[in-house]
């Protein structure tokens, strides 16, 4: 009991207020007491939280009473280290899922202690209370012993014998239950994962109500949907209880493609042939389309995976040489297809694990009715491989560049010659048995351009070339100089002729009925018709709405078709012009709506169009352009207006 304070009495005053720090000092030794207490239990967390721990210790834990505290004034830091059992625990375990979870419940009479928030994420401590037992370590079946407290320095050797046999009997808990500390593990693992997904998902935890530290049960809660090769995960509402009921039997009936609306041309060269049938072959997607022009009718070889790259069209103008790019998907393979094009039945499926990324382009062989395939891949060497159309196995292969090869051909004259071009260069090459020996053009004199897009083989066996800086260049093969022959002459591939045809560069060039070359331009979008010996006969200009030419082939009847950058196929003749059969999208295609009476739909997508289409006729009914692209549409119920959304929120 304090003394009264005197007026003016200085030492009481200064006895009093020492006597209130000593009493806050001996509360922060209390605090501090109590968090050592909390570290000593997290570093034994360990051995707690293992699934078989049910041992019973009989040593009861040291209790630092703030009482003590105050009577000695000094007390040494290590007394402050309570005795810790470091496994008094009793484990129950529930199944959840693919997940264990261990409660760990623990009594004793030297109070509770709080449940332990170590922020690590979830963990087997929520909502659980742990009251330590007085233990020393002992198996269940030899029943509590009680024993008096020790010194501190026994009390610390006691303490490590019974870490050295928790950790031993660890190592043997571990050998026996791995399967069920995986299970945990992983339980942990997703769980940490699943907390970045966003918190709408939080109502799919079992028994949660939004806790980061809830059990996840991965099992029926979420479908996977591949979108463009994809993987995406797609959560089920957690009001449907029991998924299995709103699965109804599939349908009977099949479905059959019936029309495909555009054809792939803004990033796809050699799109377009003419089979003997007279029917049109050309590609979108991973869609091969036979169309009749003359008859407004469509046949489809579907046996492709992922995206058609290249075709080619047999002599004889009923086989068929398709090949496909690389896919995120297992099965999405590059391969390259021999099929009948009467039949659409597969001949031979060749490259299955040989190709890498995808095919870039190929060609079939003339002189020998189409005996030999070539074909160059889309891996870093872009290799060129000879195949045998007949029995489907490869004959010969070799690195080309490290640059990208946008064309190859055999020369219709001789199969062991053949010719490959792409960005800056022109490659001769040279085929005999198995080997292959390249001979690389000599631009000399003349700018080398930057990629070489087309080649051709006119009548009488020299190469034309048309490239990015607009120009036709005629190669021929200079004789060795016979001065030299000691030091290894050798053949060489030079330019024997430069011809100016267009302003940009020259996407195509075909050889005609007659002997004439046509060639058409990119930027200028002009076609050019030429003679033999590269005289300019006329030309005609596209409209910008079709964009530029990629891909040409002649009609038995004399006419053109054209395959273009905006996905068009057009036909017609230089002298009347040209209509379009065929027209799509440029784009990706977001907005698909039917209309409420009519056999009509719209489109809309990023390239800005929307369109309106005759599902009767499968023809472009109407069109306009929008200010920014459509993302979705739909008809007014009365069918004569229509909504659309804009990616700008419009």
């Amino acid at each position: 009991m304090e003394e009264k304070r005197r007026p003016g009495d200085d030492s009481t005053k200064w006895e009093s207020q020492l006597r209130v720090q000593e009493e806050e000092i001996m509360l922060l030794k209390s605090a501090l007491c109590d968090v050592l207490q909390r570290i000593c239990i997290l570093e034994n967390r360990l051995p707690l939280t293992h699934p078989s721990c049910e041992k019973q210790d009989t040593s009861p834990i040291k209790v630092l009473n703030v009482a003590d505290v105050k009577t000695s004034p000094e007390i040494n830091r290590d007394s402050l280290l309570p005795t810790i059992p470091p496994c008094a625990c009793h484990v129950s375990r529930n199944s959840v899922g693919t997940q264990t979870i261990c409660h760990l419940e623990q009594t004793g009479s030297s109070g509770s202690i709080e449940s332990i928030d170590t922020g690590e994420g979830p963990g087997i401590f929520e909502n659980e209370s742990l009251n330590w037992v007085p233990t020393d370590g002992i198996p269940d079946s030899e029943g509590p012993q009680e024993s008096s407290p020790s010194p501190a320095s026994d009390e610390g050797g006691a303490h490590a014998r019974r870490v050295q046999i928790l950790q031993e009997k660890k190592k043997d808990l571990l050998r026996r239950n791995s399967s069920s500390d995986k299970l945990i593990k992983d339980g942990k693992d997703r769980v940490k994962k699943l907390e970045k997904k966003s918190a709408s998902s939080s109502n799919l935890l079992l028994g949660s109500s939004g806790s980061r530290r809830s059990n996840y049960n991965l099992e029926g809660t979420s479908v996977k949907v591949f979108l463009r090769g994809r993987p995406i995960t797609m959560y089920i509402p957690s009001n449907m209880q029991n998924q299995d009921d709103h699965k109804p039997e599939l349908p009977t009936e099949k479905l059959q493609l019936e029309w495909v609306y555009g054809c792939r041309g803004r990033d796809s060269r050699c799109t377009l042939r003419m089979l003997q049938s007279g029917e049109v072959i050309y590609f979108t997607a991973c869609v091969i389309v036979i169309c009749d022009v003359t008859h407004g009718t469509q046949r489809h070889f579907l046996r492709h995976t992922d995206c058609v790259r290249c075709l080619a069209v047999h002599p004889d103008g009923v086989r068929v040489a398709s090949g496909q790019t690389a896919g995120v998907e297992k099965d999405g393979k590059p391969v390259v297809y021999i099929w009948d094009s009467s039949t659409l039945q597969t001949l031979h499926q060749i490259g299955l694990g040989f190709f890498e990324r995808g095919v870039g382009c190929l060609t079939f062989s003339a002189a020998d009715s189409g005996s030999f395939l070539c074909v160059v891949d889309d891996c870093n060497e872009h290799v060129l491989s000879i195949w045998d159309t007949a029995r489907g196995n490869k004959i010969a292969e070799t690195k080309t560049t490290n640059e990208p090869v946008l064309c190859v051909a055999f020369n219709p004259l001789e199969s062991s010659y053949i010719v490959t071009v792409g960005k800056s260069h022109v490659h001769f090459w040279n085929w005999s048995g198995a080997s292959l020996t390249k001979k690389q053009g000599i631009f000399g004199k003349y700018k080398k351009p930057r990629y070489v897009q087309c080649l051709l083989f006119d009548q009488t066996g020299d190469v034309l070339t048309g490239d990015s800086e607009g120009q036709i260049l005629t190669w021929g093969k200079s004789a060795a100089d016979t001065r030299t022959l000691g030091r290894g002459a050798k053949d060489t591939y030079q330019i024997v002729r430069h011809t100016r045809a267009h302003e940009g560069s020259v996407s195509t060039l075909t050889a005609l009925h007659g002997g004439n070359v046509l060639s058409t331009g990119g930027k200028d979008r002009r076609l050019v018709l030429w003679s033999q010996s590269l005289i300019q006969i006329k030309e005609f200009e596209l409209s910008e709405h079709f964009g530029a030419v990629r891909s040409v082939t002649e009609a038995p009847g004399g006419e053109l078709l054209f395959g273009t950058t905006k996905n068009a196929l057009l036909m017609g003749t230089l002298e009347l012009g040209f209509n379009p059969v065929i027209q799509g999208h440029t784009d990706e295609l977001w907005g698909l709506a039917a209309h409420p009476t009519q056999n009509v739909f719209l489109t809309c997508g990023h390239d800005k169009q929307l369109c309106i289409w005759n599902g009767t006729e499968h023809t472009l009914s109407w069109g306009c352009v929008l200010e920014d692209p459509g993302l979705c549409a739909d008809f007014h119920p009365n069918g004569r207006e229509v909504c659309v959304g804009l990616s700008t929120g419009r």
